[in-house]
């Protein structure tokens, strides 16, 4: 109906500015600000209808208020209530679907607190239906109504855990029990007022509001402040407009129940400020639950589902970058390895075709220097009485290979383990005492591969790392077939023999 209006109103200044445009001759031009003057309030139309139409009904029913009371305070409840009965249908009818349990311990307790507002606004005071009641009793349903709201509004945002992995979701069939539970809970309320007669006095006529009414008022509004802050600590389970229009319909009812401790009179003007208010909490819950759950589904009742297909997209990229992360470092390897295998296969084309033993012991030592990014590199030959010569070296200077043309067992403790084991010794310089071959102290880390020739180790190649503690199981890998490869080499061109002897 409003934009109905709206329409026709900018369509009546387009046709204006379109006359006045021909009286002038410039029609073109006029036209192009008459289409920007339509859209731009058009626009404006479309952000603020909401607090427009609450602005415009709420300064409608404070006129209707002025002239007819009760005419205002029926209006107001009836839509009060009509917007709660809604929020339970909206609740209800889901329960099956959703996975947020807030939504549904919200309707189901919105469902009671609408039927105590209805009996409210039927008890009040000049309404026929309760004509034998005083005024006590709209003020007792009315405080009932609001501790059930309130405590309602606590209660599910509790129930509610921060993190939707942690909360156990309600089982198909409890929604019925909750439901039995506000019903226990609004029988006793009932029977209270009108049977037992036991609730405690809130309106005492010609003496106004009673202490109890006016404390109660106050703990209503603190438990709805608290319900705001527990809202804010809780919002990633919620949509982000939910949490504006949730906070604020709060502290709308907060600032209302103040004001239900002020009057003296049931017309007084602090009574229709916080109907008033009632009314705008209650269009604010509205715009939250019914609009959002009617229009958007996605964003409310099914929003851990959406929260989890987030999750699961953002786990899907993740993944994807860790595949992409893995398949680029295969892809490194399996270039690292190709050239690897490259070296060994040009050490048995060498050793097989090159009959230059000097060559081809060079180009062994060469090659397992670069291969692994050693420091220093040394080839040693068993010779007899436990002693290693030196054939080859690189990364030393020639006084240093001079000092290190021979090796016994007690220069380096690690031989006797190289003999007997025949397998690769690698290690931190700190747990063997290196001193004959780490003089000088640059080197931190060592391999040393043994070169075995008819299961006996008939030499060893010794590597030497200055900056390393560690190698990868793949570096080490492929050094260890780098020792068979290149003991085959050196065995065939008798560089190593069993016996020791060239």
């Amino acid at each position: 109906m409003l934009i109905d209006v709206e329409n026709a109103f900018f369509k009546f200044v387009l046709i204006k500015f379109k006359t006045r445009a021909i009286k002038k001759g410039n029609k073109k031009e006029m036209e192009e600000k008459a289409s920007y003057f339509t859209r731009f309030f058009k626009k404006s139309l479309e952000n603020n209808a909401f607090p427009f139409t609450v602005a415009v009904s709420s300064l409608a029913l404070f006129f209707v208020s002025q002239q007819n009371f009760l005419l205002f305070h029926l209006f107001v409840e009836v839509f009060t209530t009509v917007i709660a009965f809604g929020i339970f249908v909206i609740a209800w009818s889901s329960r099956r679907y959703i996975d947020n349990n807030f939504l549904l311990i919200l309707g189901i307790g919105y469902f009671f607190i609408g039927v105590l507002d209805l009996i409210h606004m039927l008890s009040y005071k000049g309404m026929p239906a309760f004509s034998s009641y005083t005024t006590d009793l709209p003020t007792q349903l009315w405080l009932s109504a609001r501790y059930m709201e309130a405590l309602t509004f606590l209660g599910a945002l509790l129930f509610l855990k921060k993190d939707s992995k942690s909360e156990p979701r309600i089982p198909t069939g409890k929604s019925e029990i909750i439901f039995l539970s506000y019903f226990f809970v609004f029988a006793l309320i009932i029977m209270s007022i009108f049977y037992w007669k036991f609730f405690p006095a809130t309106y005492i006529e010609g003496g106004g509001l009673t202490a109890f009414k006016k404390n109660s008022e106050y703990i209503i509004s603190i438990i709805f402040l608290i319900s705001v802050g527990l809202i804010f600590w809780k919002k990633e389970r919620f949509d982000s407009k939910m949490v504006s229009f949730l906070s604020f319909a709060l502290i709308i009812k907060a600032v209302s129940e103040f004001l239900f401790t002020e009057y003296a009179g049931v017309f007084d003007f602090s009574n229709i400020l916080g109907h008033l208010l009632k009314f705008i909490s209650f269009a604010l819950l509205y715009k939250a639950v019914l609009e959002i759950g009617l229009m958007n589904p996605y964003q409310f009742l099914f929003l851990d589902l959406k929260k989890s297909q987030a999750e699961y997209r953002a786990t899907q990229s993740e993944l994807q970058r860790r595949i992409e992360e893995h398949l680029d470092e295969a892809y490194r390897h399996l270039g690292t390895t190709n050239r690897k295998i490259s070296l060994l296969l040009e050490i048995e084309e060498n050793s097989q075709k090159n009959k230059n033993r000097d060559e081809i012991i060079e180009h062994i030592v060469s090659l397992a220097k670069s291969a692994s990014h050693a420091k220093k590199a040394l080839l040693y030959r068993s010779e007899r009485d436990g002693l290693f010569s030196l054939i080859a070296g690189r990364g030393y200077d020639e006084d240093e290979l001079k000092n290190l043309k021979n090796i016994s067992f007690s220069q380096a403790n690690f031989l006797k383990n190289l003999m007997e084991e025949k397998k690769r010794i690698n290690s931190s310089c700190d747990l063997f005492e290196l001193s004959y071959l780490n003089h000088n102290k640059k080197i931190s880390y060592f391999v040393v591969l043994p070169l075995i020739y008819e299961k006996v180790c008939a030499g060893f190649l010794f590597l030497g790392f200055e900056k390393r503690k560690s190698m990868d199981a793949h570096e080490l890998e492929f050094l260890d077939v780098f020792s068979v490869h290149a003991s085959t080499a050196l065995a065939r061109l008798k560089v190593i023999r069993k016996n020791n002897n060239l």
